[in-house]
């Protein structure tokens, strides 16, 4: 009697079926959505990230295979781990100190404390008595030999409280300093380190309190051999200065004087009588 006609009841549930499904398919779609734009997100944060990571050349470091190293005098640049440590002939794993020569031949600048002569005699000789030493990726035994350099010539003086000629050594950075070539490990780290004739090097980075040497720049060797093609020789021309007859040290009266120029020869009138 009253109830609805059996077309229209199936009609209504299909449609409900349609609705539910299109629900469904709307739900999953949305989480789909959802999904994707976080998935999205993630990888946008992945690579804003990676550009926050710090490359070398933009003075930092990704902290899982970098490590810092800080430059005498400010900054610092990332080096991987895997070269600054290594594992030395117990297993053990120590700072390798020659980092920055990358077991190859460089030249290195050494601060002295004691006579250069005598550094530059024997400590090639002391180096090539270290054990052996190999590359570890390539195995290929490292070069124990050295050359050692102290810059020095013989130039020619003059006296001019006893008027004659003479001759003395003159040593690149009054002997304060020194190269060597040599391939850098450990080894030779500790002996240069340990020898009471040398301060240390001059050139170096620092890292978790240790010192990384560096090589010398090609403009330290440049600067040593334009040394001495420069003429230092002393001529009693240039020694002395002829006044009124009357010999002066003009080098001797500016060392004595306030300043370079400050020796006057008009200031010595008075000695001639005028």
């Amino acid at each position: 009697g009253g109830s609805m006609p059996r077309k229209i009841a199936v009609r209504g549930l299909l449609d409900d079926l349609d609705d539910i499904d299109a629900a469904r398919r709307k739900g999953a779609k949305k989480k789909a959505n959802n999904a994707r734009l976080a998935t999205s997100r993630e990888v946008m944060e992945m690579r804003s990230r990676q550009k926050k990571v710090p490359r070398k050349k933009k003075d930092g470091y990704d902290c899982t295979k970098h490590v810092l190293v800080y430059k005498i005098g400010g900054g610092r640049y990332a080096v991987p781990k895997k070269r600054i440590f290594i594992k030395n002939e117990e297993g053990k794993e120590e700072i390798f100190r020659g980092v920055f020569g990358n077991y190859k031949m460089a030249w290195y600048e050494l601060w002295l404390s004691g006579k250069p002569l005598s550094v530059e005699r024997n400590l090639a000789d002391l180096i090539a008595e270290l054990p052996p030493a190999y590359h570890p990726k390539t195995g290929q035994s490292l070069l124990r030999e050295a050359v050692v350099w102290a810059p020095a010539k013989k130039i020619r003086t003059f006296n001019p409280e006893t008027n004659r000629k003479g001759s003395r050594t003159l040593r690149w950075h009054d002997g304060e300093r020194i190269l060597v070539r040599m391939v850098l490990d450990n080894h030779a780290y500790t002996l240069i380190e340990n020898d009471k004739r040398i301060h240390g090097f001059v050139h170096i980075n620092m890292y978790d309190g240790k010192a990384l040497p560096t090589p010398a720049a090609d403009a330290r060797v440049k600067d040593a051999e334009e040394w001495l093609a420069m003429d230092h020789n002393e001529d009693s021309e240039q020694v002395l200065t002829e006044v009124g007859g009357k010999l002066v040290d003009t080098k001797k009266a500016e060392k004595d004087g306030e300043g370079a120029n400050s020796w006057d020869p008009f200031n010595h009138l008075s000695d001639l009588g005028m």
